[in-house]
Parts: structure tokens; C-alpha cells; sequence
């Protein structure tokens, strides 16, 4: 056994602490009470969308991570909150220490002290698998192919070794697996379904789709070790393949809405092109162009101070905001306060 000694000041729990923007950023938990971690996190809950623990990985699906951040905004999307998703019992106790990833700077944060016991065992631990654990993970986010027989528990194969499992509840359509790759480079990674004690034999998947955070698509490719990827969002379900020619999709997301100070508006195209945004009042009439330019694919954001082309504020209402792309065009209503 290897013993390391720390010499320092216990700071009080209430402490506040900074939490850097779309960083790993560890932190200790030293209240006496054991609580579900999403109720010790209870104040920047909403601002987060990574969580690992020693035991356990959770993840906030389907949920809008943008590729830059947000200071000064919440990161939370109105339009699509995402669910959490675990691989464990969600609990953290005195002395434990989690690795927590959100979208902005938080400067004051500190843990709820609420005092609520934890929640009971939701998820069983795997059985059929034996993989060894190592000084960190990666977290691989499994959309199910919910056509076919569900496994009762899904592995992660690197060189014919098991590096990581998780189980299957029925009710499930996205699992959360945490896997041991180690650090050398360049073996592929493989996926087992297990099928418990029906007379379904196993399956390997080799064939499995990885979402391109960039350009918010999945295609077909293999992980391999050595990526160093936060996270790998993965589907076994074949119809979630995007062809890549003929990506013509846009997406505009606003945050906050309604808005009073300013708004923060998320332009996601699948490929790189000519975008403009209008904003047109309730009558038709154009307030203001806010971009007419040439935009990567992925995630753009852009800061705007509710003024029109003139500098003026805009008076209390309604207002359409429109994207408009070479060969797609969304619109968004924005209520002004």
C-alpha cells in the first residue's frame, strides 16, 4: 500500500470555490451528510453536463453543448433541458471527490447542504463482465437500438479484454459505460451485448456509430485508445447514420427567452456556409442584420444587446429572429422584456 501524506487548512464546507468553464474541474465533498450528488450540486445543477465519480459516470443527453463558452449565461437550453444519465448509484459521501464539466465559468460555487439521505441502488452492478479499473476512464454515452432485444448488459472489448461494462434496465434507450482504456494509442474499441440467462447468444458490435460533436452528426468510424476525448456519444441503431452530402440542416437556438439585457444565439450548421440572421417585428418590418458571413460547421455563438441597426433598444414585444442558410431557413420568436 502506497500512503500519500497532505499537510494544509480544512477550509470550511461553505467555502466558495471557482469552477473553470468546460474543464474538469475536481472538487471535494467534506459535509457529514451522504446525498445524491445531483442534490449536493443543487445550485449549479442546471450549469453542468459531466459528472464522474470513482463508481459512477453521468451525463446530461441530448442537451445543447456548445463548442465555446458562455460566460455571463446560463448554459441551460430552454428548448431542450436533456436527461441525465448514469451508470451507477448517483451517491457521494464524505471524502469523496467528483470530476464536475460545466459550459461556463462558476466563481462562487459551493456544495447544498441540504441534508437529504441518498437515493436508493436504481441500477444493478454487472455480473457476467469482469473488467480491472484504472486510474481514470472514458465515458461512453450508448444510444440502444430499440428494434431489436435489449441486452441486460452492454462491454466495452480492447485487444479481446474487457475494459469496462455496464447493465441494462428494460426501460432503457441510453446507457452510460465506463471504460478503462489506458494511455496507448491506437487499438480499436469493440462492444459485447450479453443477453443474461435467455438462450440469445452474445453479440459483438464492430459497426457502431460515433456522434462528431463539431458538426452535431453521427457516421461510422471506430474509437480508438489514446483519443482523449471528454466523452464518446456512440449509437448502435444503423438508421441514426447521417450522410455527410447532404448535410443542408440549420439550428438556432436563443438564450435567455424572453430576454431584457441581451440574448445569446446559437447557430448550428452541419456544413460550413453562408448564413444571414434577421430580426423582423411582429409586422414584418427588419429591425436589425445581425450576421451575414460565412460560418464553420458546428456551434456558433454570437452576443447580442437587443438594439437595432440604428444602436437604439428595441421597445418591449415580440420579434422573429431568421436564419437563413444556401439551402435552409428557421426562424425563432424572441419576446423582448
Amino acid at each position: 500500500n502506497r500512503v500519500l501524506l497532505l499537510e494544509g487548512t480544512v477550509e470550511d464546507p461553505a467555502t466558495e470555490i471557482e469552477l473553470y468553464c468546460k474543464k474538469e474541474n475536481w472538487i471535494g465533498y467534506f459535509l457529514p451528510e451522504e446525498q445524491n450528488v445531483f442534490d449536493a450540486l443543487a445550485n449549479i445543477e442546471e450549469d453542468i453536463y459531466h459528472i464522474k465519480h470513482e463508481d459512477y459516470a453521468c451525463w446530461r443527453y441530448d442537451y445543447n453543448i456548445s463548442n465555446v463558452c458562455t460566460d455571463g449565461f446560463k448554459s441551460g437550453n430552454a428548448l431542450s433541458p436533456g436527461t441525465w444519465v448514469c451508470n451507477g448509484q448517483p451517491v457521494i459521501k464524505y471524502g469523496e471527490m467528483i470530476k464536475v464539466s460545466p459550459l461556463h465559468n462558476i466563481p462562487d460555487f459551493k456544495w447544498n447542504n441540504s441534508g437529504k439521505p441518498s437515493s436508493g441502488e436504481i441500477r444493478p452492478k454487472v455480473e457476467y463482465y469482469v473488467y480491472e479499473k484504472l486510474a481514470d476512464y472514458a465515458t461512453f454515452v450508448i444510444e440502444l437500438d430499440t428494434t431489436e432485444t435489449k441486452p441486460t448488459e452492454i462491454a466495452a472489448f480492447v485487444n479481446n479484454s474487457c475494459v469496462g461494462a455496464c447493465s441494462v434496465l428494460p426501460t432503457d434507450t441510453v446507457v452510460v459505460l465506463s471504460a478503462y482504456l489506458g494511455e496507448q494509442p491506437g487499438d480499436s474499441v469493440v462492444f459485447e451485448q450479453h443477453y443474461g440467462t435467455t438462450k440469445q447468444s452474445n453479440r459483438a458490435i464492430t459497426n457502431y456509430l460515433v456522434k462528431d460533436n463539431q458538426r452535431q452528426v453521427f457516421e461510422r468510424k471506430a474509437i480508438r485508445t489514446g483519443e482523449k476525448q471528454e466523452a464518446y456519444i456512440i449509437s448502435f441503431n444503423p438508421e441514426k447514420l447521417t450522410n455527410p452530402i447532404a448535410g443542408t440542416t440549420a439550428e438556432l437556438t436563443l438564450y435567455p427567452n424572453p430576454a431584457s439585457h441581451s440574448v445569446l444565439l446559437n447557430v448550428m450548421l452541419e456544413r460550413k456556409g453562408f448564413a444571414s440572421m434577421e430580426v423582423y417585428d411582429m409586422q414584418g418590418r427588419q429591425v436589425k442584420v445581425l450576421i451575414s458571413q460565412e460560418l464553420p460547421a458546428g456551434n456558433s455563438m454570437f452576443n447580442w444587446d437587443l438594439t437595432n441597426q440604428q444602436g437604439i433598444r428595441l421597445q418591449t414585444g415580440a420579434y422573429v429572429v431568421k436564419l437563413t442558410t444556401d439551402q435552409h431557413s428557421t426562424t425563432r420568436k424572441l419576446l423582448v422584456e
